[in-house]
């Protein structure tokens, strides 16, 4: 079987998000492992399905459809141009990119006691609400996420909303009865998350 993301590789937009990002020094990875086996550093190689998952959180605001389906994002077409849009500038996925990036290395650096499984879930849930921290809202649309891209990730903020949305999750679990699974791939967490953020 040929994985959903080989299927899109060679659409267009895919072909200039490579060059785009590999502009900045990143590598955009349109066909799996081609830059891993060239030998280019694992932290600032992007996949296909990777960046769908952080373009979903931070844009589209829903983290749990990024967690729960994140084949189904390439897969499924409506899904799929709602992700990758030509009315997304290709600065805002690098923003993507690399704020899902520095969440992971925030986590692990800062956060090493959190459970594994509660830091690989609620990694979406992060960013989303670190950029809504940054715009005062937790109801911002795509476009909202343009005045962000040139500015530096601020590591203390990011940092206080992991400890904000592992609180809410916390609560959240508490309340529920759920595992962490159930949990995160949630609308009703979402929902939760996005009252209790700002």
């Amino acid at each position: 079987a040929i994985p959903p993301a080989s299927l899109k590789a060679t659409d267009r937009i895919q072909r200039d998000l490579e060059t785009y990002f590999k502009h900045h020094g990143w590598y955009y990875d349109r066909r799996k492992n081609s830059y891993k086996n060239l030998g280019m550093p694992v932290d600032k190689i992007i996949g296909i399905p990777y960046l769908a998952q952080a373009v979903m959180s931070i844009l589209l605001r829903e983290p749990d459809n990024a967690l729960a389906r994140p084949s189904t994002l390439i897969k499924n077409d409506a899904d799929y141009k709602r992700v990758f849009s030509e009315h997304i500038g290709f600065e805002v996925y690098y923003f993507c990119a690399r704020l899902m990036k520095q969440v992971e290395e925030c986590r692990r650096v800062s956060f090493p006691d959190y459970k594994t499984e509660i830091k690989r879930n609620l990694r979406y849930h992060v960013a989303m609400a670190y950029v809504a921290e940054l715009l005062g809202t937790t109801d911002y649309k795509p476009s909202d996420v343009q005045g962000l891209v040139s500015k530096d990730i601020d590591i203390v903020r990011l940092e206080d909303a992991i400890k904000n949305v592992v609180e809410l999750f916390v609560t959240f679990q508490a309340s529920h009865d759920w595992p962490v699974d159930r949990v995160t791939k949630s609308r009703e967490f979402v929902k939760e998350l996005c009252q209790g953020t700002l």
